[in-house]
Parts: structure tokens; C-alpha cells; sequence
């Protein structure tokens, strides 16, 4: 098994840790939605490649019901498996009125079930990583050190000790 440094399994459980806020907050979004968001429609604006040429960069506007208009993107990631969206086709939000940008396109909403699984994925991932941690953290205590030597026991008074006597 390779080793792993447990200072990098603690920065990757802190990075689960913060993909795990990030889905929490998308939930509470989605539900502040749910009760105080109103709808918008709008189109895709632009669709190009990244400059790796590997996701999709998808540009579109949303007209909000006040007559404004809030411009945003999104990257679609494995686009060349996916139908990518076109110039002209159809987009739909819901965003709070009091900050457009707080916006989730329809279809993107973070439900219940999808959230208890990404949870449950992300915890189980932690586990799994603190434990090769703590297991490879103390496979490297109970190494025995290669600049230790082994004992002698002492010699009685005016004995000599024999070559190759072990």
C-alpha cells in the first residue's frame, strides 16, 4: 500500500469538509428559493471551450420580472459525451429579488435525496481517508528505526567477547 503523509489526508478531509459546507449551502438556497424566489426565463449566450478544451463554458442571460437582465455562466464538464447546449436555447432560474446572483437554474436544485447521498459519499470518503491516515501514521511509529543498534549484554569483569559468537 502507498504511503500517505497525514499531513495530506488532513488537507483532503478539510477540502471533503468544505465541499460539504458548499452542498449544505446549496441546499439552503434551494429551499430560500423554494419560498421567496421568482421565476426568470433567459437564453444561452455563448457556448466555447475552456482553454484546456476539455469543459464547456456556457454563457446565458436571465431577464428578471423587474426588466433587468443578470448575465452568468456555467462549465459543463465531459462535454464532448454530452449534447452541448446551443446559442439561442431556452434557460430557467429561480433567484431572490433582492440579489439575482443568488440563482439556481431549474434542474440544478439540490433536493433532499440528493443531498443525503452526496452527504453520506463525502462523510464515508473522510472516514475512509482519516483511517489510512491514522493506520500509515502508525505503521511509521512502530518502524523500527534503521539507526538503532542491538543490545549487548555487559561482559564480565576481564572477559572478552568472541567473534561472531551470535
Amino acid at each position: 500500500m502507498p504511503s500517505m503523509d497525514p499531513m495530506m489526508v488532513v488537507i483532503f478531509v478539510v477540502g471533503l469538509f468544505g465541499v460539504l459546507v458548499w452542498l449544505l449551502l446549496q441546499r439552503d438556497l434551494t429551499l430560500k428559493l423554494r419560498e421567496e424566489g421568482l421565476h426568470a426565463h433567459g437564453e444561452v449566450v455563448h457556448v466555447g471551450w475552456d482553454s484546456d478544451r476539455e469543459n464547456l463554458i456556457v454563457k446565458y442571460v436571465l431577464h428578471l420580472q423587474d426588466g433587468s437582465d443578470h448575465h452568468d455562466q456555467y462549465t459543463l464538464q465531459n462535454a464532448r459525451q454530452k449534447v452541448p447546449p446551443a446559442v439561442g436555447d431556452a434557460v430557467e432560474a429561480f433567484y431572490l429579488p433582492h440579489k439575482p446572483s443568488r440563482h439556481q437554474r431549474v434542474g440544478t436544485e439540490v433536493g433532499l435525496s440528493r443531498l443525503l447521498f452526496r452527504m453520506g459519499a463525502l462523510v464515508l470518503l473522510m472516514v475512509v481517508l482519516l483511517v489510512l491516515g491514522l493506520i500509515n501514521a502508525r505503521q511509521k511509529d512502530s518502524t523500527p528505526s534503521p539507526t538503532l543498534r542491538t543490545y549487548e549484554a555487559p561482559l564480565p569483569a576481564g572477559g572478552k567477547r568472541q567473534r561472531d559468537a551470535y
